[in-house]
C-alpha cells in the first residue's frame, strides 16, 4: 500500500505541476504572507502579515526560504498526510475503502490547494494525527498534534471540544489543554514583536473576515464573485456530509459541522474550498466505491480550477 500511495501522489502532482506550467505560477492569493513571515517574521501594522498562522512557516524555514523550496516542503508534508489519512481510515475500514478516501480527497475539485504552498497540507497532517492519537490513546501525542494545528490554522481550535467526544478519562483530557495553548503561545508571540497580543484577530477584522456569511447571503453580496464558487463548495461539502453521516464517529461529526459553520460566521465565502480539503471525514468514509467517471470528472475539473489559480483568477486563488 506505500507504494500506491507515493505512486498516486507522485501522479497527482505531475499533472498538476504540468498544468500549472511553472513554479512562479503558484505565488497566488496568501501564499506571499507564508513566505514574507517564514523570511522576515511578523510586523507591526494597519493590514500586516499578523493574520497568518506560524505554523506553515515554521516548516518553511527548515531550507532557504524560497518558492520551489516551499512547493517540495509542502508536497513533501503532504505525502506524510496522506500515509496519515491512511492510517486513520483503517482503524474503520478495510483496505479498499481506506484507498477510496484517498482516492476521492486527491481528486476533489478543490484539491490542488493541497499542492499550492499554502497551509492546508500541514493542517491536514496535524489535524489527522490528532484524530488518529486520540482514537489509539496516545493522549499526549494528540495533544501535541492539536496544538500544533492550532499554529498552523485557529480551526486547530476546534480539534479540542471534538476529541473531548473521544471520552478520555479526566487525566487524560489534560493532555488536550496543549491545543488553545498553541494559540496562546502564538497570540504572546505576537505581543512580542508587535506590541498586540490580539493582533491576529484585529487584521482579521480589518480584513471585514468578521463580517458574518448569513448577512453576505442577505444583503446580495453571498453570490456576487468569488463568494458563488464557495458557496457552491458549502452546498457540496453538506451533501458529502449527508451521504457520510452514518459513517462518521461523534467526534468527525462535531469537527465537520463545526468547520462548515465558519463560512455563516464569517465572511469565508471565498476560502470554503479551501476549508473542505481538510474535512478528511467527509470523503474518507464514503460507504460505496467512487466510479472512474465520477474520479475522472473530479480530477478534470480539479486541472481546470488549478489552470485558472495559476492565472491569478480571483473566483479560485482562495
Amino acid at each position: 500500500m506505500a507504494k500506491k500511495i507515493v505512486l498516486l501522489w507522485l501522479l497527482t502532482r505531475l499533472a498538476l505541476f504540468l498544468t500549472v506550467g511553472s513554479i512562479a505560477a503558484w505565488n497566488q492569493g496568501d501564499v506571499h504572507f507564508y513566505l514574507e513571515i517564514a523570511s522576515t517574521g511578523y510586523e507591526p501594522g494597519f493590514l500586516t502579515n499578523c493574520g497568518w498562522c506560524p505554523g506553515f512557516p515554521l516548516l518553511l524555514q527548515l531550507a532557504p526560504v524560497t518558492l520551489s523550496n516551499a512547493l517540495l516542503i509542502n508536497n513533501l508534508i503532504l505525502l506524510a498526510a496522506l500515509f496519515m489519512v491512511h492510517k486513520l481510515n483503517r482503524l474503520d475500514h478495510d483496505e479498499d475503502t481506506a484507498w477510496n478516501g484517498l482516492l476521492l480527497l486527491l481528486a476533489f475539485p478543490s484539491a490542488y490547494f493541497l499542492a499550492a504552498p499554502l497551509s492546508e497540507s500541514t493542517f491536514l497532517f496535524f489535524s489527522v494525527g490528532a484524530f488518529w492519537a486520540a482514537r489509539k490513546k496516545h493522549w499526549p501525542l494528540a495533544g501535541l498534534l492539536g496544538g500544533a494545528a492550532t499554529l498552523t490554522r485557529v480551526q486547530g481550535l476546534l480539534l479540542l471540544p471534538a476529541l473531548l467526544l473521544e471520552k478520555p478519562t479526566k487525566k487524560q483530557a489534560l493532555y488536550l489543554a496543549a491545543i488553545p495553548i498553541g494559540q496562546l503561545l502564538f497570540n504572546l508571540h505576537l505581543q512580542t514583536t508587535t506590541g498586540d497580543f490580539w493582533a491576529y484577530f484585529h487584521v482579521q477584522q480589518r480584513l471585514e473576515r468578521h463580517i458574518s456569511g448569513w448577512n453576505l447571503l442577505k444583503n446580495g453580496h453571498g453570490l456576487a464573485g468569488p463568494h458563488w464558487v464557495g458557496l457552491a463548495y458549502a452546498a457540496i461539502a453538506l451533501l458529502l456530509l449527508k451521504i457520510t453521516w452514518k459513517q462518521l464517529r461523534s467526534s468527525e461529526k462535531f469537527y465537520c459541522l463545526a468547520s462548515l459553520f465558519l463560512p455563516f460566521y464569517h465572511s469565508f465565502w471565498v476560502s470554503t474550498g479551501r476549508l473542505m480539503i481538510v474535512l478528511t471525514p467527509l470523503f474518507a468514509r464514503t460507504p460505496r466505491k467512487a466510479s472512474p467517471w465520477i474520479l475522472a470528472t473530479l480530477s478534470i475539473l480539479q486541472l481546470i480550477l488549478a489552470g485558472l489559480y495559476s492565472l491569478a483568477n480571483p473566483y479560485v486563488i482562495y
